[in-house]
């Protein structure tokens, strides 16, 4: 599922949005967790096992870390996490990588394992790995609810397409959050560019609300939704009363988008 496509901006988030707002907050990790799961599961479902593996071990090795902090059994349950993720990364990136150099040197022809490499792996490998180093440094608590950690890891927005956010520095708001009219807007201004505007005020709300037709009409420009219409509108008579308003010229052009 594409950012930019209509699947996405005119069902999926717009749903996730109604459901996180009607839910209670102690429902919100939730309601995140299944949509990204949903979101992620959408073109390939069996990728879904891998992360969701890795999400398990990293649960796992965290709560070992803890209760036997400062023994070889939280060193070794910090290996064994390490080992499994990049293990995991190495097999699905490099796997045929080796095996094709393995033949070339050797003149074998070990056949290549064709291995699918998993959407956003190495995005939530680090981010993994990043939360099983905190908790074993002390830098973070252990996260002992396992639906708020999937959430950190398996998060839409970005999983497929990054940054790679280490858990210490949203470990506070995984539970302790509030969205309002400010982060929205402040969300809006970092996505579409206005740089210029400084802060939240009653000049700043003017700004977005007089620029609110241009966001829609930029988001559905995006989208191949007015190149639908359009066929849809072109064959029927009502779409000839409307293309009668172009210019012959113009007219032509249309038809050759």
């Amino acid at each position: 599922m594409l950012f930019s496509s209509i699947t996405f901006l005119y069902c999926f988030l717009p749903c996730v949005l109604l459901v996180y707002f009607v839910v209670p907050d102690r429902m919100n990790n939730a309601v995140l967790l299944l949509a990204s799961l949903f979101f992620y599961g959408w073109g390939e479902p069996k990728y879904l096992i891998s992360m969701l593996a890795s999400v398990t071990q990293s649960y796992a090795a965290a709560l070992l870390v803890e209760r036997f902090r400062g023994t070889k059994i939280a060193k070794a349950a910090l290996a064994v996490s390490a080992a499994a993720s990049l293990g995991l990364l190495a097999y699905c990136k490099y796997a045929d990588f080796f095996i094709g150099n393995f033949n070339a040197v050797t003149g074998l022809s070990v056949p290549l394992l064709r291995v699918a490499l998993p959407v956003g792996i190495s995005f939530y490998t680090f981010q993994i790995l990043s939360y099983v180093i905190d908790v074993y440094r002390g830098d973070v608590p252990v996260q002992r609810n396992f639906i708020d950690l999937a959430m950190y890891v398996a998060m839409f927005p970005q999983l497929i397409a990054g940054p790679i956010v280490r858990y210490s520095d949203i470990a506070g708001s995984l539970k302790n959050r509030k969205t309002t009219l400010a982060d929205a807007f402040m969300s809006f201004k970092s996505m579409f560019g206005f740089a210029g505007i400084p802060a939240v005020n009653a000049a700043s709300l003017y700004y977005l609300k007089s620029n609110l037709v241009l966001l829609i009409v930029a988001a559905v420009g995006a989208t191949p939704l007015p190149k639908r219409i359009y066929e849809k509108i072109g064959g029927t008579a009502g779409g000839s009363r409307v293309l009668a308003v172009l210019t012959p010229r113009q007219l032509r052009y249309a038809r050759r988008i």
